[in-house]
């Protein structure tokens, strides 16, 4: 399969900002949009990181078409527009052009969900799924079961924006973002699209979110050091625009970086073996030495035990780290981390750090802030202007991606 994409559209928005300009901004300035939530949601552990997206949409909303999508589906909505504009791609035939989206669920208000829940309670005062669907279910808003659905979402935004061509939404997790970038690949290698609109959008964090994210063990406490590059739930969305090489020239659009390699691999229950070799297969799929790798971002679903901990050798993990496996390899990047200035991003994870390495290459270096550089000890990083980045995301389940981004 043929990896190689051209990047010619991409945008984000954050708890560090509205767009990708002043993301990247916050970002290089030190800022960090983490700060502990109000309660220790979730169950034990002490209350978690967070980053919330300041907005006017809180609590139950009267537009309908907010309550389909919910606030992260307004997110995804606002960031592809941006990027299918950036890209021109209505110049092209609307049924050239697919969709590939990674999107969480809607959580409800408690508000709203409370009536059914009270006319579902039995003689003891528990929930009882009978009377709930006996006719509880009847005290919630027509429209709930629907705004579970992710392709209610994505479907919107493929009808404003006419894209006609595919129209594929998964799950919400970082690996889920990954695979959205595999299916449009693949669709763009094989010519069922000549461009793609992809990314995906982290769900509003909620007491409901916080618990899921808390099972899945995906979440920091708040009294973790500011050394730890392992986040807290972020909220956010970002996209990219790609196009297949031959379209990108034949339109003469500007490209903006390279997408020319991608992998996947899985691991049961032990996300590092599996995010090593998924970043050594990305190297190789693109022809890439390691030692030609400049820059390694870290983002994804699965924290990063102990800060540093499993990207030094010698750490105190007994599971390699992917830092063995790039530098038993050759290759001397240097990592860094956004999980611990825009927490984790989920299914948005994997296209930000595509869109943000483009910005690393521009100034010649990553933002120098503790909460996003990791200087590893007793590894010196290769000082030269960064050309090539490997975005790695991992999932608690043992699931893996890596993804080579190029300078243009």
């Amino acid at each position: 399969m043929t990896y190689r994409a051209a990047i010619v559209g991409r945008a984000a928005t954050t708890a560090l900002g509205a767009d990708l300009a002043s993301t990247w901004a916050a970002l290089a300035a030190g800022h960090s949009a983490l700060a502990a939530w109000p309660s220790s949601a979730g169950g034990e552990g002490g209350a978690p990181w967070c980053a919330r997206i300041v907005d006017a949409r809180e609590g139950p909303e009267e537009d309908s078409t907010l309550r389909l999508l919910g606030r992260h589906g307004a997110w995804l909505e606002l960031v592809a527009r941006r990027a299918h504009e950036e890209a021109g791609l209505r110049a092209l035939p609307r049924e050239d052009v697919g969709l590939y989206v990674a999107l969480g669920m809607v959580d409800s208000p408690p508000e709203e969900l409370a009536p059914a829940v009270l006319a579902s309670r039995d003689a003891s005062g528990a929930l009882d799924l009978e009377r709930f669907y006996a006719g509880g279910f009847r005290a919630l808003h027509p429209l709930w079961p629907l705004s579970m659905l992710g392709n209610v979402a994505a479907g919107h935004v493929a009808i404003g924006l006419d894209i006609r061509g595919d129209n594929i939404v998964l799950a919400s997790d970082a690996s889920a973002g990954m695979r959205a970038f595999a299916e449009a690949l693949r669709a763009l290698d094989t010519g069922a699209v000549r461009a793609a609109v992809v990314g995906g959008a982290a769900e509003p964090v909620s007491e409901a979110s916080l618990v899921r994210r808390r099972r899945a063990a995906t979440l920091y406490p708040a009294h973790a050091t500011s050394t730890d590059v392992g986040g807290g739930a972020g909220e956010g969305a970002a996209v990219l625009a790609l196009e297949a090489p031959a379209a990108a020239a034949a339109r003469g659009v500007p490209v903006l970086g390279w997408l020319s390699g991608a992998a996947a691999r899985f691991v049961s229950g032990a996300p590092w073996p599996a995010a090593g070799a998924a970043a050594l297969a990305a190297l190789e799929s693109a022809q890439v030495v390691p030692s030609a790798l400049d820059l390694v971002i870290l983002c994804g679903d699965s924290p990063w035990p102990g800060g540093q901990t499993l990207l030094q050798r010698g750490g105190r993990s007994t599971e390699p780290g992917l830092l063995d496996d790039l530098l038993a390899s050759g290759a001397r990047p240097r990592f860094v981390s956004l999980a611990g200035a825009l927490g984790d991003l989920l299914g948005a994870g994997p296209a930000l750090g595509a869109a943000l390495a483009l910005d690393m290459f521009a100034v010649g270096a990553p933002p120098q802030a503790r909460t996003t550089h990791i200087d590893v000890e007793g590894e010196r990083s290769t000082a030269r202007t960064p050309r090539r980045a490997l975005v790695v995301v991992s999932s608690a389940e043992g699931g893996a991606g890596a993804l080579l981004v190029e300078a243009p």
